[in-house]
């Protein structure tokens, strides 16, 4: 039996919990111990399992929680047992990260540098998430964070940026577990309209010399 923790968002979904046990056959029995509880399921093809319900999964008490599986075949002739355990752990990261709003001309992901606030407690990460691309690890100093765009992301692709919109910034902080808190805020990455091109002045000229030349007479005679 291999296992890991279990997290908050994962008691939302059935809890399976499997094994192997060769040399019992197909229909041998395995007895199981999950926290005290007792479950029982066979065995199919040197393979058994067992599903909780996400209520089930959800009273399990948080902290190390003990497995025991006990196999026998048809006979009655029981193999030796085995034992795991794994730790559930549902408690969220304190602390709730924030991102500054910014809004920019640029499209040249280069060009743009997000930032917000972030405080990470032992066996904590902060991830940020943008566009189809997500940083893992992000760097965190003196509770706050920042993160280039130009930086290759962890996994995804930013996709590309267009005038006049608003792009929603997901920064996460996570623990060992996978419980995960997020930022409140949505759209904080604006890229603005482009600014209009200049206007351009073109020289004055009149419609012909003989215009020119008639304009230059009477002022002449002006008396």
């Amino acid at each position: 039996m291999l296992f890991r923790s279990l997290n908050l968002g994962e008691t939302s979904s059935a809890l399976v919990i499997g094994g192997t046990s060769s040399g019992i056959g197909n229909g041998g029995s395995v007895a199981l111990s999950v926290a005290g509880t007792a479950y029982s399921t066979t065995v199919t093809n040197n393979i058994w399992s067992l599903s909780l319900s996400s209520d089930q999964a959800k009273a399990l008490i948080d902290g190390s929680i003990a497995i025991t599986a006990d196999a026998s075949d048809a006979a009655g002739n029981a193999a030796s047992r085995a034992s795991a355990s794994f730790i559930k752990d549902t408690l969220l990261p304190s602390s709730t990260p924030t991102v500054n709003a910014i809004s920019t001309n640029s499209l040249n992901p280069a060009a743009i540098t997000l930032s917000g606030t972030a405080s990470l407690g032992s066996g904590e990460s902060l991830r940020v998430t943008l566009n189809g691309a997500v940083w893992l690890n992000v760097p965190v100093s003196a509770g706050t964070w920042s993160l280039n765009l130009g930086t290759s992301p962890s996994s995804g692709t930013l996709a590309s940026f267009f005038n006049g919109v608003s792009y929603p910034v997901t920064a996460t902080i996570s623990d060992a577990a996978g419980n995960g808190v997020s930022d409140t805020s949505t759209n904080e990455l604006t890229i603005a309209a482009a600014a209009p091109v200049a206007p351009t002045v073109n020289s004055l000229t009149t419609s012909n010399d003989k215009d020119r030349k008639s304009t230059r007479l009477n002022s002449s005679h002006l008396v």
